[in-house]
């Protein structure tokens, strides 16, 4: 039996021999045997670790005095290896100046245009109202006229040849109808294309009378319906042949009806021929036209004549025949013999300008 004096003697035997061997292996620490604290690091200490780069205090290379004094006390300046990131400053803008009292603003086009040297000349030509039509002088080829006068405006051109000889002048409309125009051809004109209705040169050449009077020249023509109406001026009404619409018809101003006033201007120093273009059927005969087309000659309406037989040429030649008998005896619809009267007065009214 263990007595009081005897257990209290074990006891400090235990507690000096935890002191002299340290804690019991696996056991917490208790606030009498903590883990001793490291001393807390001061910033010397830390300076001396880091790189020369990093130091915080400033750099032992000199600075300029410029640089040197912007710096607040403390600041990291790389050194003069370290790379660093390149900016390219923005090119400065000089403003321009304004305008004084003395100075006037001068507007710079963005693209100047080159000028076209085959342009001789573009003006407008000076019209004033007539009644249902617009009496026109036209001081280049020096005549007078009156057109419709919901034909509007006209600006004319005049320009040589773009690659051969010649000169060409030509009326553009602002509000004529589909498919009508105005121009005409110095006799010795020739470019590199096509014909087009206004290459017409006068009495002479293939595009012209080809040497014709103004009445053989009506007495030549097929399909149409021709009168001379003054001496140098030709009123036409020119309907499509079979033979040149099949099988496959030419550009729409030849092969569609289209009326053609032709004036003839031998004396004139730079232009020979003029000519007026412009349809002349209403709706409902233009609409019967392209039907005979269709029925007779088998038209696809794109571009195609599949039934361009002798027969179907006759037939169709004859339906036309009779339209122009009807047309010259006044029984065509209202609205075709008054775009015919129209056109018959323009003819009429082209005189020498004064």
């Amino acid at each position: 039996m263990v007595s009081l004096g005897s257990t209290r003697w074990l006891a400090a035997i235990v507690a000096l021999a935890l002191c002299a061997c340290g804690p019991v292996p696996g056991s917490r620490p208790t606030a009498t045997t903590g883990f001793a604290r490291s001393p807390t690091p001061d910033a010397a200490s830390i300076t001396a670790t880091l790189a020369p780069q990093a130091t915080l205090t400033q750099p032992a290379y000199p600075l300029p005095a410029t640089v040197a004094a912007t710096l607040p006390p403390g600041a990291y300046v790389p050194p003069p290896n370290t790379p660093t990131a390149s900016i390219t400053p923005r090119e400065s803008h000089t403003p321009r100046p304004s305008p004084t009292a003395t100075q006037s603003p001068t507007a710079t086009p963005y693209l100047s245009p080159t000028p076209n040297p085959h342009i001789l000349s573009v003006a407008e030509v000076p019209c004033e109202p007539a009644g249902d039509f617009m009496r026109c002088a036209d001081s280049v080829l020096g005549l007078t006229f009156e057109q419709p006068a919901d034909w509007g405006p006209i600006t004319a051109t005049l320009r040589s040849s773009y690659d051969e000889t010649g000169l060409a002048y030509d009326y553009r409309y602002d509000h004529a109808p589909a498919w009508a125009m105005a121009g005409g051809r110095s006799a010795d004109f020739a470019e590199g294309r096509g014909s087009v209705p206004t290459d017409f040169p006068g009495l002479t050449g293939r595009l012209g009378f080809s040497g014709l009077s103004p009445e053989a020249w009506c007495a030549s023509l097929a399909a149409s319906w021709c009168e001379v109406v003054q001496p140098t001026v030709v009123l036409g009404l020119r309907f499509p042949e079979a033979g040149y619409l099949c099988p496959d018809p030419g550009p729409y101003f030849f092969t569609s009806p289209l009326a053609h006033i032709w004036v003839v201007l031998p004396d004139h120093p730079q232009i020979h021929g003029f000519v007026f273009v412009a349809p002349f059927l209403s709706a409902e005969a233009s609409e019967q036209v392209m039907n005979l087309r269709r029925d007779l000659l088998g038209w696809d309406s794109v571009a195609t004549h599949t039934a361009c037989g002798p027969e179907n040429q006759a037939e169709f030649d004859a339906e036309i025949a009779a339209f122009m008998a009807d047309l010259d005896s006044g029984q065509a619809d209202p609205e075709t013999l008054a775009n015919v009267a129209a056109l018959r007065h323009l003819a009429e009214s082209i005189t020498p300008a004064p």
